[in-house]
C-alpha cells in the first residue's frame, strides 16, 4: 500500500466562537482539505474528545481543551493563526507554543490592520494600493510570524471561501518548502 504525504496545518484564532465566522472558516477548510491537506481545526478536535471523555476536565493546565490543542500544533506541519481585529489571548498562547516547537506560522488578517514589524518583509496584501498602517495591539514579543497575509476584502467587495484558501495554500506551501 502506498501511502502519500498529506502536509497538515493548525488552523488557530477565534474564529471559531462566532457561527457566521465558523462556517466561512469551515468553507475554507473543506477547499484546503481539497487541495491536499489536513487541516486541524480546535473547535471539532475538541468536541471530538469531548464525546470520547464525557467526564474530563476541561480547564486548567492539564485541562482537556488545552491539551487537544497543544498536542495538535505539535502534530501540524504549520501553523495558520487568523490576528485580525477578533484575535484573542488563546492565539497567542497557541502561537507562542509553536514558536517554541520551532513551527512555522502563517499569519493572516480580515483587516487593514499591520504588524509594523512585518511591513516591508513578507507581507501580501489583497489590496496594494490601500495600505494603511495600524498597529494591532501586540508587542515585539509578538511578531512571530513566518509570512502575513492580508485580505481585507474579506468584508469590503468579498473573498470567497475558495479564493481565501488558494491564498493560504500557496503562502503555506511557499514557507513549508522554504523551510525544508
Amino acid at each position: 500500500m502506498i501511502t502519500t504525504y498529506m502536509p497538515s496545518m493548525y488552523w488557530a484564532g477565534p474564529r471559531c466562537f462566532s457561527s457566521s465566522l465558523r462556517w466561512y472558516d469551515l468553507r475554507v477548510i473543506r477547499h484546503l482539505e481539497k487541495m491536499g491537506w489536513k487541516v486541524y481545526y480546535p473547535l471539532l478536535l475538541v468536541k471530538e474528545e469531548i464525546d470520547k471523555n464525557p467526564g474530563a476536565k476541561l480547564l486548567g493546565r492539564y485541562g482537556l481543551i488545552r491539551t487537544t490543542c497543544l498536542g495538535y500544533i505539535e502534530k501540524a506541519d504549520i501553523i495558520v493563526a487568523y490576528v485580525g481585529l477578533f484575535w484573542d489571548t488563546g492565539t497567542a498562547h497557541e502561537l507562542e507554543y509553536a514558536v517554541q516547537l520551532g513551527k512555522p506560522i502563517l499569519m493572516w488578517s480580515d483587516s487593514s490592520v499591520y504588524m509594523v514589524e512585518t511591513l516591508g518583509r513578507n507581507l501580501e496584501t489583497s489590496n496594494p494600493n490601500e495600505m494603511f498602517c495600524k498597529a494591532l495591539p501586540l508587542n515585539a514579543m509578538s511578531v512571530v510570524c513566518d509570512r502575513f497575509v492580508e485580505v481585507s476584502e474579506l468584508y469590503n467587495e468579498g473573498i470567497s471561501p475558495e479564493e481565501l484558501a488558494k491564498l493560504i495554500d500557496r503562502n503555506a506551501r511557499e514557507i513549508l518548502k522554504n523551510k525544508k
